[in-house]
């Protein structure tokens, strides 16, 4: 397969800054990226993948070895004393603010809305509040009690890695979500971009499933989402908030899917919370 090049690293999203609406009726059938498989940074390994069926789709995974030396994980910090404790910001600014290798959205939040590119919420620093309990290195933000969203993905200091409603002795990074049903009992038939984090042994694996995008990669149900993680051997997953919030970020290669907030292939949303990799370069 070819090497992920930085020309390639939108999965061959349009920016559509200043493009009319007859622009984006030319431009939204556009073809599949090239299938990549690259290691990022030591312990990560990048993939992406095509498929036809039962509708175009483009996966993006990202394989973390939990035991290679300097991995560690960042939930976003916030202020644990505010109502709302987080504030609106892209995925791409909080990688570079923590300087982390790799980061994607987190939690679902509110509030939230996107009806135009002018008439959108959050914008950079508008406050908001993760649907599900959230901690950042030991901070906690968000208790499960009086949320929305039980199920929560837990990674200690250690990297020890835990989906569950009820917390570790000692919580460190957490973010809310729903747990994926890796039996086949999801129920969600919505065709949405979806994101999932799953545990293989001692690798943990990143999903986004693109989506909204006629022809490129039209998006897949929760099972479908959950079908796919078991090809690959997950044995328990979340699924975090996907739909426009979906984007997947690499330092020095930028954003490697394709967002579509706004129905704007490119385009990425500010949202609550992110979870941050760090890694060390490749020798």
């Amino acid at each position: 397969m070819p090497r992920l090049s930085r020309r390639g690293v939108l999965g061959g999203a349009v920016l559509l800054s200043g493009v009319g609406l007859t622009g984006w009726r030319v431009l939204r059938h556009r073809p599949q990226p090239p299938e990549v498989r690259e290691a990022l940074f030591e312990g990560v390994v990048y993939e992406r993948e095509n498929r036809q069926a039962p509708r175009p789709m483009v996966l993006h995974w990202l394989s973390v070895d939990l035991s290679a030396p300097g991995v560690r994980f960042l939930a976003t910090p916030g202020n644990p004393e505010a109502a709302m404790p987080f504030v609106g910001k892209k995925t791409t600014v909080f990688l570079k603010e923590q300087g982390c290798q790799i980061a994607i959205n987190g939690d679902f939040f509110m509030p939230w809305y996107s009806s135009t590119i002018w008439d959108y919420y959050p914008k950079p620093g508008d406050p908001v509040a993760t649907q599900g309990a959230a901690a950042s290195e030991g901070v906690i933000y968000n208790r499960n009690d009086g949320h929305l969203l039980k199920t929560t993905l837990w990674i200690s200091r250690e990297n020890e890695v835990q989906v569950s409603v009820e917390p570790p002795k000692a919580i460190w990074n957490a973010w809310g979500g729903h747990l994926l049903l890796l039996d086949g009992r999801e129920e969600n038939t919505e065709l949405s971009p979806r994101v999932a984090v799953g545990l293989v042994g001692t690798k943990l694996l990143l999903l986004l499933i693109d989506g909204r995008q006629s022809g490129y990669s039209e998006g897949a149900t929760a099972k479908e989402l959950a079908d796919v993680l078991v090809e690959r051997g997950v044995s328990v997953a979340i699924q975090l908030d996907g739909g426009g919030s979906a984007t997947m970020v690499a330092q020095g290669r930028g954003i490697l899917n394709s967002p579509i907030d706004c129905r704007i292939p490119g385009r990425e949303r500010h949202v609550a919370n992110h979870l941050g990799i760090f890694a060390k370069k490749l020798t």
